[in-house]
């Protein structure tokens, strides 16, 4: 296991505690199971058990104050219409973020506290119970709640009472207890789902992050609280120039009077972001109501990575506002303070602190910079000052809480919020006092400057909401000393870092050692059989990787019906470097096509006698076996390049009907020398480059935004054939996801591919499910040296009105095809003599075989698959119309067809 180390002592511990339970978890029930000889039962472990342990031990076997917020609003503000329930002890939401890891925690806190340490440790002692009682016992296999009861002592119903009694009891105290619940706050009403923000100083602008749940795109927008019309969408993340603008792990936003800052990530660093802002107040006719224009400025990108500095956040503007302080993580894993003066034409940054510590949430005011730090004897986040000028520190606070997120008020008094007490309040310091003014029911966090007191943020009936809290109704409570007088004597002795010699015999790591290094990733194997006699049918792959995954190789393997038609694959990636490389071997087959044979020139001129039963195409079979090279190198997040190379041997086959004469009968005569010239075995070699470009945006049920671009370029050659042997070809796929409303969207794509030279070189051969719906599959139509393809598809979600058993998702399609495939060959035969061009010929063609169609149907999901049954119906645009039904009408054609949503 190797996780990265980001400057962060307790959350790397906390990171690294959880991930290793997970290893533990997986050692000791295979440990378990091999001893009764059975097969590891981690499998049938629900979810929220899995993710729940590694939460309960990552938190020291107790609840975090964070948790104990989740459990106490789930409790007090249900609410059923959007899923928002109480959880069952034995239900599992693998999707959902609070049930699975939070409440997964709270139910192993609950178990520890009701039954005892011993419970969770006999569940995984006795977890070959899951899979059956070992060789030879004959015992039954029990679920999950049956084992869980089992060691108890009490039945799975008994177990849920338990718990929700447990929960109600545990959460009514601290309600009961508190002083301040929803009517003694205002809430602001934003029109995004709240995630962190900023204010100024009077409390009129706020700076805030929303996430989009559906999308998982997170958006800052700034605006006058006077006046919501006045709110500006600043940036929205998943594109270029903004991949991410962090949400839930800081704050990324600054504002001043005169200008807003922010950071995002841009390629391999985040990059700062200042913009000038500007509010004019202005009351239109006789309303009362004020009106706020914000005239923004143009934004000034500054790249803090060219000072090393590979992450940043928590930023600050000074009092004057020509200065920004912000924290800054370099290249060592370090976290400290950096200061830059936007006064500067190219401002760098100059470093304010230099330790192994933390420092966090920073807040610029007159008396120098507060910021909450680690550098504490407890390793929890208490509140120091430092001075901007010559970096002389000053401890503020001193508890073995976490105190966050301070803002600086005028005379150096500080609000800030501690989870004392385990749960996030606002607390007030001032003159080495602090005290506590909130108290509310679920918890109250991060503040900020309000216009008649003070903001902060509760989570509260599902969601992150922004509160006002009026000064009268401000508490002043628990006040005591910011730094006991009987911790004086340590304040000054922060926990120390372990510094442990690093092994010098320790072994070096061999990726190429197969047998110690690789382990089977995945696989799996389906035999059938089919026809008269025997005809074997089946697939079946295996992926191997080693420990590390960065090196795999993938073998795969299916036979449809006859050895001739064989798939089979065995490749090798590296993805160690940036460079990733891969090399395998193939063996393949495909259907090909041949117009160019000298007697089809025949079907081009007048019918007669003589050539009336002359061949037009022949169809034949063209198996291809050799090795292939592959170098892939990302240029950026969202674009790469590709390379790739053939060596193949490749034989020409016939089929039992092969040769199709002008009326498209399979009786076509062909002479023998022709016929020689196409079947055989030729060597044959391939090179191709490819550029791609992709910001498509995923979600559960596949893309819901961004476009996507695919070009790719190659040639070949066929050196037997001579100059005949040569060909190029070319292709171009582009698809631009638009999300509608909700998890509806708007698909829309356009493709095309040429290929030119040798009549046994490239031909496309296009898949009726993914392109041109209104033909069947394996239409020979759809085989050519040149295609066109536009495509319109809206999707939307059914699974709000109606679910089935086994589909994880149920979305509608609507859909329109248009496009046509060519043979350029047959173009120029099909206009001779009139003096065209091939290119001309060959346009035309395209033009005149043009389809179109519409599609009506359902997509049901399967986890990361989709199973699409639609029906395409032909519309008669004056070109071909693929299906038609007795009397000469357009009719529905079926698409089944199994997908990859991702892909």
């Amino acid at each position: 296991m190797s996780l990265p180390y980001a400057g962060e002592r307790e959350f790397f511990k906390l990171v690294s505690t959880h991930e290793m339970t997970h290893q533990f978890h997986i050692q000791k029930v295979a440990e378990r199971a091999a001893s009764a000889g059975m097969e590891s039962p981690i499998g049938q472990f629900p979810l929220w058990f899995i993710e729940g342990l590694a939460e309960y031990y990552a938190h020291n076997q107790q609840m975090d104050s964070e948790t104990e917020m989740f459990l106490r609003d789930i409790v007090l503000n249900p609410n059923g219409e959007i899923g928002y329930d109480f959880p069952r002890l034995d239900e599992d939401r693998p999707y959902s973020y609070l049930y699975t890891y939070k409440y997964g925690q709270a139910k192993l806190v609950f178990l520890s506290e009701t039954y005892g340490e011993r419970v969770i440790q006999g569940v995984l002692d006795q977890s070959p119970r899951l899979v059956g009682g070992g060789r030879g016992r004959g015992e039954p296999r029990e679920g999950f709640m049956q084992l869980l009861g089992h060691v108890a002592g009490d039945t799975p119903a008994q177990l849920n009472a338990r718990w929700s009694t447990w929960a109600r009891k545990r959460v009514m105290r601290t309600y009961l207890d508190a002083k301040q619940d929803l009517p003694d706050m205002t809430e602001l009403k934003l029109s995004d789902e709240l995630d962190a923000f900023t204010s100024s100083k009077d409390g009129n602008l706020l700076f805030y992050r929303g996430v989009e749940r559906e999308t998982a795109r997170a958006k800052l927008v700034v605006l006058d609280r006077r006046d919501p019309s006045s709110a500006r969408q600043i940036a929205i993340d998943q594109h270029p120039g903004t991949e991410s603008l962090h949400p839930v792990l800081r704050s990324v936003m600054a504002v001043g009077d005169e200008a807003i800052a922010w950071f995002a990530q841009s390629g391999d660093s985040d990059v700062l972001h200042v913009r000038p802002l500007h509010r004019r107040e202005r009351s239109p006719g006789r309303s009362p109501r004020v009106r706020i224009d914000l005239g923004l400025g143009e934004t000034r990108i500054i790249r803090v990575i060219r000072d090393g500095l590979i992450e940043a956040g928590d930023p600050t503007f000074s009092p004057d506002g020509t200065q920004l302080a912000f924290y800054g993580l370099d290249r060592d894993g370090k976290i400290d303070i950096y200061t830059l003066n936007l006064k500067d034409a190219d401002p760098h940054v100059r470093r304010l602190t230099d330790d192994l510590y933390s420092e966090r949430d920073l807040s610029w005011g007159d008396e120098g910079i507060v910021y909450a730090g680690d550098a504490t004897e407890s390793g929890r986040y208490n509140l120091f000052r430092i001075d901007p000028v010559d970096g002389t520190r000053t401890r503020l606070t001193d508890a073995p809480v976490d105190q966050r997120y301070p803002v600086t008020l005028a005379g150096g008094a500080v609000v800030f919020a501690s989870d004392a007490g385990g749960k996030y309040d606002l607390w007030f310091l001032q003159n080495g006092r602090i005290k506590r003014v909130t108290d509310f029911a679920t918890a109250l966090s991060h503040p900020g400057l309000a216009p008649n007191g003070l903001y902060g943020v509760a989570f509260y009936g599902a969601r992150f909401r922004l509160f006002e809290v009026q000064t009268p109704a401000l508490l002043s409570v628990d006040e005591q000393d910011a730094i006991p007088p009987g911790y004086l004597a340590t304040i000054d002795k922060p926990q120390p870092f372990p510094d442990e010699p690093i092994p010098q015999n320790a072994p070096a790591y061999d990726p190429y050692d197969v047998g110690k290094n690789w382990k089977v990733e995945g696989g799996g194997a389906a035999i059938g059989g089919a026809g008269v006699g025997f005809a074997p049918v089946g697939s079946g792959g295996v992926l191997f990787a080693d420990i590390m995954r960065d090196r795999s190789a993938l073998i795969n393997l299916a036979i449809y019906g006859s050895f001739d038609l064989t798939d089979a694959l065995a490749f090798y990636v590296d993805k160690s470097e940036r460079l990733i490389w891969g090399v395998g071997a193939f063996h393949t087959f495909q259907q090909g096509r041949d117009t160019q044979f000298p007697s089809a020139r025949q079907c081009f001129q007048p019918a007669t006698a003589q050539n009336l039963a002359t061949a037009c195409e022949i169809l034949y079979l063209q198996r291809e076996f050799g090795v292939e090279g592959l170098l892939s190198y990302p240029l950026s997040t969202f674009s790469r390049v590709d390379a790739s190379a053939r060596l193949m041997g490749v034989t020409r086959s016939f089929f039992d009907n092969f040769a199709y004469d002008r009326s498209g009968f399979a009786t076509g005569n062909v002479p023998a020398n022709e016929l020689n010239a196409i079947k055989g075995s030729d060597p044959q070699g391939e090179l191709g480059l490819s550029y791609g470009w992709d910001t498509t945006r995923y979600g559960m049920s596949g893309a819901i935004g961004g476009t996507s671009l695919l070009v790719q370029l190659g040639g070949g050659d066929i050196p037997t054939r001579g100059y005949d042997g040569l060909y190029t070809y070319l292709q171009a796929d582009a698809i631009h996801t638009l999300r509608v409303i909700g998890r509806s969207r708007l698909n829309l794509r356009l493709a095309t591919g040429a290929a030119q030279g040798s009549r046994f070189g490239r031909r496309f051969y296009l898949s009726s499910f993914d392109n041109l719906r209104g033909f069947r599959w394996g239409d020979a139509r759809l085989l050519g040296d040149g295609y066109y393809v536009g495509q319109a598809e809206f999707q939307f979600p059914l699974d709000v009105l109606i679910r089935f058993a086994f589909f994880s998702g149920l979305t509608g399609v609507v859909g329109f095809d248009f496009g046509g495939v060519v043979d350029s060959n047959r173009a120029v035969q099909n206009y001779a003599g009139r003096g065209w061009t091939k290119l001309h010929a060959t346009l035309k063609e395209a033009w005149a075989n043009r389809t179109a169609d519409y599609v009506l149907g359902v997509n049901f999901g399967f986890g990361p698959f989709e199973l699409r049954v639609q029906f395409a119906h032909g519309i008669d645009v004056g070109g071909i119309v693929p299906e038609q039904d007795s009397h000469g009408n357009t009719t529905w054609v079926p698409n089944i067809s199994l997908h990859y949503v991702y892909f």
